[in-house]
């Protein structure tokens, strides 16, 4: 082999040099998740997923491969329980889980060179429902829902007696709100008000908060609230806006009931700090009663739907017994349905908040994470004596 000059050495060099072995490599691609964490239940239809948005430089993103590399805790949900859907904006992660607990999924995106990039997600499962699995859905975000009024075009607006905001949802679709508004400001109060009842009359919705004491007895000048709100608009595009808050009823009702000979109790009742359940009426002057126990984690005693026709003297008449098996006590009707039609249905929302709802022993209202935190609405069908669920 004859020897190379020093034109030709330098001519491999620089040959060498930009050659395929020497070609700069991708960039690693990313990963990220539209929430770190998301709940589901086992067995439910139409849980809430996940947004995941990947990219690298000089490929399209839907030539990336996004999969479900690893769970800690399989029992809860394997990798093959983890659906990745493309969708028009990027992929849609949902969760089918086996079983009630926590577990990590990590979320791997692939891309040119072999490259890879992971996101981790927190999941929680509660456990599957006794009844009516097929008309249950879950709400996130809050997990003390304690009043909702229809906001119109298959939505609700839902309050919680754990905070002063209003959350507006999809009435078909389990997840989280589509809009929310913090009324504290517009109430003067830095604590919540223990809403705990609502009434819609035209465009405007009447608020009220408990009115009673604290569970250890004492009074708390917040309680004492009742406002009003103005509704515009209807479904996603609904509207609400702060109008009017009374700060008297409390004292306005002991001072009555006292001139009356304690004809209503209202100032024992005060003094024991009982509330009682939601009593709903709709334009027919029809009211539908949801009875239960007063503590919302107590399921000793049953829970039922009873109708009344208004009229002094009158009995209610029980439409429907509520099952208790699964966590969250009931506590607030959406709407009130017109009850002399056979087979009218209502749907209502569990205050979930002392609920262990994944087995770990924190109460709901407890834990760290929004999308963690959930009540369950469910439809049931009234009937003259007793009623179904679905």
């Amino acid at each position: 082999m004859g020897a190379v000059g020093a034109a030709g050495a330098a001519a491999l060099l620089v040959a060498g040099l930009t050659g395929p072995a020497f070609a700069a490599q991708p960039p690693a691609p990313a990963i990220a998740l539209s929430a770190g964490y998301l709940s589901g239940a086992v067995g439910a239809i139409g849980d809430p997923g996940v947004g995941v948005d990947v990219a690298q430089a000089g490929a399209p993103a839907a030539s990336l491969k996004v999969t479900v590399t690893a769970s800690s805790d399989p029992a809860v949900a394997r990798v093959g329980d983890v659906r990745v859907d493309r969708t028009r904006d990027g992929r849609r992660l949902t969760v089918h889980p086996r079983g009630r607990g926590h577990t990590e999924l990590t979320v791997t995106v692939t891309g040119r060179g072999g490259k890879s990039a992971a996101a981790t997600l927190g999941y929680a499962a509660s456990a599957r429902v006794s009844t009516g699995a097929a008309g249950t859905r879950y709400l996130t975000g809050s997990s003390d829902a304690s009043a909702a009024v229809d906001a119109g075009g298959g939505y609700a607006l839902v309050a919680d007696d754990e905070s002063n905001v209003l959350r507006l949802y999809d009435r078909s679709r389990s997840g989280a709100p589509v809009r929310t508004w913090d009324l504290g400001p517009a109430l003067g109060v830095k604590k919540e008000v223990d809403i705990e009842a609502a009434a819609r009359v035209g465009d405007t919705v009447y608020w009220t908060g408990s009115l009673g004491n604290k569970k250890d007895g004492t009074y708390k000048a917040e309680r004492n609230t009742v406002f009003t709100t103005k509704i515009t608009g209807s479904g996603a595009a609904t509207e609400v806006t702060f109008t009017a808050a009374y700060k008297g009823l409390r004292e306005d009702l002991i001072a009555w009931d006292t001139a009356h000979a304690h004809r209503y109790g209202f100032a024992a009742g005060t003094a024991a700090g009982q509330v009682p359940k939601r009593i709903d009426g709709n334009a027919a002057d029809q009211y539908l009663i949801l009875a239960g126990s007063w503590a919302a984690d107590d399921k000793s005693d049953p829970y039922a739907l009873y109708s009344w026709d208004g009229v002094p003297g009158h009995a209610p008449k029980k439409r429907a017994d509520l099952p208790t098996a699964d966590p969250g006590g009931w506590e607030a009707v959406v709407a009130v349905p017109d009850l002399r039609v056979p087979g009218a249905r209502v749907q209502l929302i569990t205050d979930s908040g002392s609920a262990d709802l994944y087995g770990d022993g924190a109460e709901a209202k407890d834990l760290g994470h929004p999308e963690w935190k959930k009540s369950r609405s469910a439809w049931f069908t009234l009937d003259s004596v007793r009623g179904g669920h679905r």
